[in-house]
């Protein structure tokens, strides 16, 4: 069973879909209520982590932080938005706000009011009740939803892309990329550099540098970091991390490429 954003065909149930198309699928309101249905039920979760247009996505990223759960495979699929709306004629436009972002150009030709909702595919089952919005999705979710699609491929850049994490209890022990979080001791000047520095006497490429507040005090932060290896250099650095923050693994892990 894997749990996803839903309802069905957001693009987070079609990236789960293409991923492992022989598993049923449990769907939830919330990326939140997903890590919380992975980490107390027996279920995989897939959230979205990252996009190519407009960078993280910050509930998947505050989750992380609160939950010590393992990352044991990350997906990228393509992204194509589509404006669907039961009538030619509406005056608001909704979707999740990263959908909203990535359609930026778009939506600034027209004079609407841009509403912000939990998921794609949510958008689309309120564009069915309201005829005076219009909903930005997948093509897959306006056809399920019945609804007339306005147009198509009407993401800023057609080169869209957003990636998707698994998540499990327990990490896997191999993969080309590994992912950690790190909670400081102590604040210091040179501190960034110090934890960079733990990297650099590896011979270790970091792919990302995410800052979140810690919830402790402005000005905190934890550090969640993407590094290109695995393996034994990856386990020097943690220990020598040890000495600025405490450190968790989500594990290591291979990014794939889904199909359109």
């Amino acid at each position: 069973m894997i749990a996803v954003l839903g309802p069905a065909n957001s693009y987070c149930h079609l990236a789960a879909h293409k991923a492992h198309p022989k598993q049923k699928i449990a769907f939830f309101p919330t990326i939140t209520q997903v890590f919380n249905a992975t980490e107390q039920e027996n279920v995989m979760g897939f959230v979205p982590v990252e996009n190519i247009l407009h960078g993280s996505v910050r509930e998947t990223y505050a989750c992380l932080t609160q939950h010590k759960l393992a990352i044991t495979a990350a997906y990228d699929l393509p992204i194509h938005h589509c404006l669907a709306s039961r009538s030619r004629t509406y005056s608001s436009v909704m979707s999740h706000p990263q959908a909203l972002a990535q359609c930026q150009k778009f939506l600034s030709k027209k004079n609407l009011r841009l509403l912000e909702s939990a998921s794609t595919s949510a958008a689309m089952a309120y564009a069915v009740k309201h005829s005076a919005v219009a909903a930005i999705g997948s093509q897959e979710s306006a056809r399920a939803n019945k609804l007339t699609v306005l147009a198509r491929n009407i993401e800023d850049n057609p080169l869209n892309v957003t990636r998707f994490i698994q998540l499990e209890k327990k990490p896997k022990k191999t993969g080309s990329k590994t992912t950690l979080l790190l909670n400081p001791h102590n604040d210091k000047p040179g501190l960034l550099y110090d934890i960079l520095g733990a990297f650099r006497e590896q011979n270790i490429n970091l792919s990302k540098i995410e800052s979140y507040p810690s919830g402790a005090r402005l000005g905190e932060y934890t550090f969640i970091i993407d590094v290109d290896v695995s393996g034994k250099r990856v386990d020097a650095a943690i220990n020598d991390l040890r000495t600025l923050a405490s450190v968790h693994s989500f594990g290591s892990y291979e990014v794939k490429k889904l199909g359109k």
